[in-house]
């Protein structure tokens, strides 16, 4: 069902799996932590829930300017 509406949406990629990492990496973006990321996801290690955490270009830039403003 994920890939057709991605089809029909012109996300030819879009996976079950594609959206689980966006989900955790909003969570994480909106300032959950890893463990409540876990919870979640219902892993039973956090290894497995590290797997899902991506950090946008943007994101890596703010937090390199904040590293710098001292």
């Amino acid at each position: 069902m994920v890939r057709a509406v991605g089809k029909d949406a012109g996300l030819p990629a879009l996976r079950p799996h594609r959206l689980r990492h966006t989900y955790a990496t909003r969570l994480r973006e909106a300032g959950a932590d890893h463990a409540q990321i876990q919870a979640l996801f219902g892993h039973t290690s956090i290894e497995t829930t590290a797997r899902y955490f991506r950090a946008s270009p943007t994101e890596i830039a703010d937090l390199v300017d904040r590293a710098l403003d001292y």
